[in-house]
């Protein structure tokens, strides 16, 4: 019977292998659920002490390397969530309820008080995103954020670095989001997932931006290399995920702002597409939830089009923590009188 065991604990441990493998293993030798389940979990966690204290700064460098960074990756975010694992069986995730759910970026608060507002600029050329942010900054905004997949020369370093140093001039202490969308999601920029993880590396490794955008479609590899790679270089982190056809249910809405929270972004942010109004009350009430239940940091939600605006202008009652204003929406002034008028209320 100790072989048995032996055997489901050591193959929960191999790479890729493991619970998925150990598991259906450990049912072909008609093991006890419960044994075995304790088994293999604690063979699965074994290694993570070793990676998560002693290889973290190596696999941090080495995941943004060509060859290797994927692989590299995956062992740092292995170590990452078994880490997390290891402190919930101590006893210590309830100080996680406690912790500070803010995030400070320059002089801005996110995460109390109300929502806060986010301009989007865009413009095809230095001049003209230098024009849009000037108009932006007009309406007096929380932070700017620079929607960089209509910028044509995004990909050449001199020409980024120019516009990311007029856009500083311009804004002044107001923090600027660094943010690429590529078509799938709704942007304009046609980039493989390889070419969009090397121009957001690029960009944060400029260190001009204060918050970087990280869409999760692109993969949890990819998602966790970019957070990691931002946080090395003091730069905050928004993950974003963006359903432009429905509305999930509750649940995934849930589930994909703790996977956002389990990558370690400073941030999580999901916008979705209502298809009646029933759909916008399904997305706050999973805000709600996420606040109440889960959150250990700041969250964004919003519902978009028509249907959605009412997801602006509640985020702070049911946990959102921003605003967005953008051509098509709310205007930013008004965006704020709504929201001050609330918070008085």
């Amino acid at each position: 019977m100790l072989e048995k065991y032996l055997i489901v604990f050591f193959v929960s441990m191999v790479p890729l292998i493991e619970l998925r493998g150990a598991i259906p293993i450990a049912e072909g030798l008609q093991l006890p659920f419960v044994q075995y389940y304790i088994v293999a979990i604690l063979g699965n966690m074994l290694p993570v002490p070793i990676i998560y204290f002693f290889a973290r700064k190596v696999l941090v460098w080495g995941s943004t390397k060509p060859v290797i960074g994927k692989f590299f990756s995956w062992c740092l975010d292995k170590g990452e969530r078994g880490g997390k694992k290891l402190q919930e069986k101590a006893g210590m995730y309830g100080r996680h309820s406690n912790m500070d759910k803010t995030v400070q970026v320059r002089n801005l608060v996110i995460g109390e008080g109300r929502p806060k507002i986010c301009i989007p600029v865009m413009g095809s050329t230095t001049e003209t995103l230098k024009e849009a942010a000037g108009h932006a900054m007009k309406k007096h905004p929380d932070l700017i954020e620079w929607r960089a997949d209509y910028f044509a020369d995004i990909e050449n370093e001199e020409v980024r670095r120019q516009a990311f140093d007029e856009l500083r001039e311009i804004l002044g202490e107001v923090p600027l989001l660094f943010t690429i969308r590529t078509r799938r999601e709704g942007g304009e920029a046609d980039l493989s997932a390889d070419q969009y993880l090397k121009v957001v590396s690029d960009a944060i490794r400029d260190e001009k931006a204060d918050l970087v955008d990280v869409e999760i479609s692109h993969g949890d590899d990819i998602a966790f290399m970019l957070i990691s790679l931002a946080h090395e270089f003091g730069i905050k982190t928004i993950a974003s995920s963006h359903d432009f056809s429905q509305t999930p249910k509750k649940e995934q809405i849930i589930m994909t702002l703790c996977k956002m929270q389990e990558l370690e972004a400073d941030i999580p942010k999901m916008a979705v597409m209502p298809q009646r109004e029933r759909d916008v009350l399904v997305l706050l009430d999973a805000t709600l939830s996420m606040k109440e239940l889960h959150a250990q940091t700041p969250v964004i939600t919003m519902a978009m089009g028509r249907n959605g605006v009412v997801s602006r202008l509640s985020g702070e009652v049911f946990g959102s923590a921003g605003a967005q204003s953008a051509p098509g929406q709310i205007d930013a002034e008004e965006l704020r009188k709504i929201l001050e008028l609330l918070a008085v209320v």
